[in-house]
């Protein structure tokens, strides 16, 4: 949403979505991660169907030889399909879950954190993956094994982790009917309640045992039910003809030569933009942010990633 600002991503994912502006920003977290899934779906279909392809590394060749034929290419594949399948890569490493991917991940993540002047995720991010390889053997046996990652119920592919469990449980509940916002501010209340949450809990889930059958794990996810596929299929076809009707970002030869362009308008960017380059630049500042440490820490991380809608742009 920050580096892909007025590219047309925006205007494209308008006509299949609602309340884009919000997912661009990092808000409504499955419909964003949906709607990125089945738009990169679309933009590779081509690549998928016309080329002879047998794993991941020859998609990842293509994709690579398209984008040095054009800024434009490389931006989209850069800055949209990349991000979008360490997304579902992230979710399956912890769905699963699976640490090593997980870690693996991550570090492919942080350049993007600092492409986008995201600060907080930069430097904390970083120093979270580095830490993550001091742990004593044992702690690191446990998540390797998956204990990092919990579960509100037995299953597959239904791990969350430790912040999200948080806010599906503690938070929720707090801002729910029976919780504690919008009822009192009294700190002796609010301590109550807190505490009282585990036992709460506990007793919550006896219930749901003696009125539910949970002896059987779901083997069965929501995203394979019917209702899912259809309106994945009918989502697909809408992003399918609203992309037929802009210049292709995955095709070089429809581009002016040299140029990023906003698929959609067919306006040229200005001469300063260089979101085709955020990634790499992102990349040199983290090993520039690093090798300051630890004085440099909490030095100020500068945004060197000019976008369409940046204000610093040459007219």
């Amino acid at each position: 949403g920050t580096l892909m600002a007025d590219s047309g991503l925006g205007n494209i994912l308008c006509g299949t979505f609602g309340s884009v502006d919000k997912m661009l920003q990092g808000k409504k977290y499955p419909q964003n991660i949906r709607a990125l899934r089945l738009l990169t779906e679309e933009l590779l279909r081509p690549i998928v169907e016309n080329k002879e392809l047998n794993n991941m590394a020859d998609l990842e060749n293509v994709l690579a030889d398209l984008s040095t034929k054009s800024r434009t290419t490389k931006a989209w594949t850069e800055l949209v399909i990349k991000p979008t399948l360490l997304i579902m890569q992230f979710t399956r490493a912890t769905h699963e879950p699976d640490y090593a991917l997980l870690i693996t991940t991550m570090n492919k993540m942080l350049p993007y954190f600092f492409a986008a002047h995201k600060h907080n995720y930069a430097r904390y991010g970083l120093f979270f993956c580095r830490s993550l390889t001091w742990l004593p053997s044992e702690v690191e046996q446990q998540f390797l094994r998956g204990e990092q990652i919990l579960h509100h119920m037995e299953g597959l592919w239904n791990g969350i982790p430790s912040d999200q469990f948080i806010e599906t449980t503690w938070m929720k509940r707090g801002k729910g009917p029976s919780g504690v916002i919008g009822n009192t501010q009294n700190p002796q209340t609010v301590a109550t309640w807190s505490y009282s949450q585990h036992a709460v809990v506990t007793l919550m889930g006896d219930l749901e045992l003696m009125t539910e059958d949970d002896s059987m794990p779901k083997l069965k996810h929501k995203e394979e039910t019917s209702g899912r596929i259809n309106s994945d299929a009918q989502d697909r076809e809408s992003l399918h003809h609203t992309l037929s009707e802009c210049i292709d970002p995955m095709d070089p030869d429809s581009h002016p030569d040299g140029t990023l362009i906003n698929i959609v308008t067919g306006a040229i960017a200005p001469a300063n933009v260089n979101i085709e380059k955020a990634v790499s630049l992102g990349q040199e500042q983290l090993e520039t942010f690093e090798s300051s440490w630890p004085e440099g820490f909490y030095t100020t991380i500068k945004r060197q990633a000019v976008t369409f809608s940046d204000n610093r742009n040459a007219i």
